[in-house]
């Protein structure tokens, strides 16, 4: 007895009917080979690997009727439909006589997506905390690194922009700060990278490799580019390059997604902001902020200048009374000094002193203190308070 091949499809899929038909089965495997056909089918292999030993393999189908599964996947996860990812899906098991074996998918389970994506996340950012102590610690549930606790020093016009070639990220930062409304002119450097896909993240620490050779060339980095799925983001969870970020001298802004978008390097940053657009806007109001600054300054010291003047002429009016009033204190001393010395001089004037009983012995017209300058037959003068006498010394 002998079986045509479709007898044979036919035996396999009535045999496979009885035990699988009705019943669905939940299954891990990882997306491979995804098509996407004309008529809105989606094909795939579906694949389990032990390293890079392939250890099962089937064919699996989306139809377009179950379509609203992916929508409903990458709408909730924020990630495209694509081949590598580590999925937990529903699925019948159906055989064709004519396409052979394979997993009809009904639905996704987005929570399990979304706790390998957390899980990743997590266990990077646990590795970076442990291997980097100098630039990143974790504090409070939030990431200090050396790159957010910059302080910079006056204006960051200078700027290395890390961006794609000719991509509406480049030309949304190139024109929202070359057409800023105040009119502030900047110095943009731009510094070509993949900004997705395998190389991306070399490319990019290769660019922050180049600036931080040349870095007293830069005041700042912008790393900018425009939204995208989940995998597209993945190049900026990359380990190696937010430990770059984070241990970098310079100011790094970046712009890189939208508002459920936020990667690792967004908190290793500087400042992280959602869009191109954005980061350029950082700068201006950066800008904006300390010629504010600047003239909140200039105000003060003119404020304080006004009172500095204001007091110096009442100190100095303060001053004028007090060297009066010091000056009289002096006079008045100085007078009670003079009037107590006039007295005094009156008191020793010799002819004070005469017409207290005393007399002055002269010789020659010179007056004698001391016994030992007379001689006998010294002549000498008396001065009494009536007049002179003259005397002989005789012994």
């Amino acid at each position: 007895m002998h079986y045509t091949l479709l007898q044979l499809n036919q035996l396999i899929e009535s045999t496979l009917a009885q035990v699988f038909y009705g019943k669905t089965f939940i299954v891990l495997a990882e997306t491979s080979e995804i098509k996407k056909s004309g008529n809105g089918h989606y094909y795939f292999d579906l694949i389990e690997k032990d390293g890079q030993t392939l250890l099962a393999k089937m064919h699996a189908v989306i139809w377009k009727s179950a379509s609203p599964v992916i929508t409903n996947f990458e709408n909730t996860t924020g990630q495209k439909f694509e081949r590598n990812l580590k999925l937990m899906l529903k699925a019948e098991v159906r055989f064709h006589t004519a396409y052979g074996l394979q997993l009809q998918v009904v639905d996704i389970d987005t929570s399990y997506t979304l706790g390998q994506i957390a899980l990743q996340t997590q266990a990077t950012l646990q590795l970076l905390v442990k291997n980097n102590a100098q630039h990143i610690t974790l504090a409070d549930g939030q990431y200090f690194t050396t790159n957010n606790k910059l302080q910079p020093k006056g204006l960051l016009k200078r700027i290395a922009l890390i961006t794609a070639v000719n991509s509406d990220g480049c030309n949304d930062f190139l024109h929202e700060i070359n057409n800023n409304v105040y009119g502030y002119s900047y110095n943009v450097t731009t510094c070509y990278a993949l900004v997705q896909g395998n190389e991306a993240a070399t490319q990019v620490k290769q660019q922050l490799h180049y600036i931080l050779i040349n870095h007293k060339q830069f005041d700042a980095v912008a790393l900018v580019r425009g939204g995208g799925s989940q995998t597209d983001f993945n190049a900026f969870d990359d380990y190696d390059l937010c430990a770059a970020v984070a241990a970098f001298p310079l100011p790094i802004i970046a712009g890189i997604g939208h508002e459920r978008n936020v990667s690792i390097c967004d908190l290793m940053c500087y400042k992280s902001v959602k869009t191109p657009t954005k980061a350029a806007a950082f700068f201006v109001d950066f800008h904006l902020h300390a010629e504010q600054q600047l003239d909140n300054m200039y105000n003060r010291f003119i404020a304080n200048l006004d009172r500095n003047l204001i007091n110096r002429n009442n100190n100095l009016e303060n001053l004028e009374q007090d060297l009066i009033f010091y000056a009289q204190n002096v006079i008045d001393r100085q007078q009670h000094l003079h009037d107590k010395f006039e007295i005094a001089l009156k008191h020793l004037n010799p002819e004070k002193v005469l017409q207290r009983g005393y007399a002055i012995i002269k010789k020659n017209n010179s007056i004698i203190t001391e016994s030992t300058k007379l001689m006998p037959r010294d002549l000498v003068q008396i001065q009494l308070k009536d007049g002179i006498k003259e005397a002989n010394i005789t012994h």
